[in-house]
């Protein structure tokens, strides 16, 4: 089974961006309950799907994300 690499944008670091703070905004896991990581800049390899799913949001709430398989 592939796992699924997921990439969300976190609007509350993009916020804090504009007040001065330089975090990275693309919040990353493996799978839907993966331990979260966060980039500057994210490579795809594979394919990738945008998703957007109101009635399923993720565990972090996001209810539009990308993901791709990992190769």
């Amino acid at each position: 089974m592939v796992t699924k690499t997921i990439v969300v944008v976190n609007r509350h670091r993009i916020r804090a961006n504009k007040a001065g703070a330089d975090d990275p905004v693309f919040r990353c896991s493996r799978g839907k309950y993966g331990k979260p990581w966060y980039e500057k800049e994210f490579r795809f390899t594979g394919s990738v799907k945008l998703v957007e799913n109101r009635e399923k949001p993720l565990p972090c709430g996001a209810t539009v994300w990308l993901e791709c398989d990992d190769s």
